[in-house]
């Protein structure tokens, strides 16, 4: 193991978990995720996107301290005192995304199966990304990882981007 898999592997063991973040571009959201949620309390690992590192890196430790404390998120649930002003969402991710997106997890877990949620945040007015009136601000910046297909799931950007770099 290099020193980065020391780190992770230490992480989960003191805290319950690990913050992976991937720095975004013009093409790509940045994102965040859990490794270890899975192992430690039974509990999907968690990504989010869109955000600026800090931030992201802040709500998935969030998160995980909610779950630290025996909450359980679920697939679909609009999760209160998640975010200050409006509820997040989770989602189930599809395991087709996991290497391209949660591939530290991937590692950490040495081909076993995992499971992951998406958060997704809402803009200033509550709207989540599918929904009507969604800032047009904030398009594209978190993709729709509950669905298998990746036109529907990933928009031309990011797919671009994920073929370009060989995760895709």
């Amino acid at each position: 193991m290099d020193e980065i898999d020391l780190r992770v592997r230490r992480d989960v063991d003191t805290f319950g978990w690990h913050v992976a973040k991937i720095a975004g571009d013009d093409a790509a959201p940045p994102w965040a995720f859990s490794i270890g949620l899975e192992e430690r309390f039974a509990h999907p690992e968690v990504v989010v996107f869109g955000m600026e590192l800090d931030v992201l890196h802040r709500l998935v430790n969030h998160v995980g301290d909610e779950v630290r404390r025996g909450r359980v998120f679920v697939d679909g649930e609009r999760a209160e005192r998640v975010l200050a002003h409006h509820p997040p969402v989770f989602r189930s991710v599809r395991p087709c995304w996991h290497e391209a997106f949660l591939g530290n997890a991937g590692w950490f877990y040495r081909g076993r199966p995992f499971r992951a949620l998406q958060c997704f945040w809402p803009d200033a007015n509550g709207a989540l990304p599918w929904e009507p009136g969604f800032d047009a601000a904030w398009q594209g910046r978190q993709p729709f990882l509950f669905e298998e297909d990746e036109a529907r799931a990933l928009g031309p950007g990011l797919a671009a981007v994920l073929r370009a770099e060989g995760a895709l």
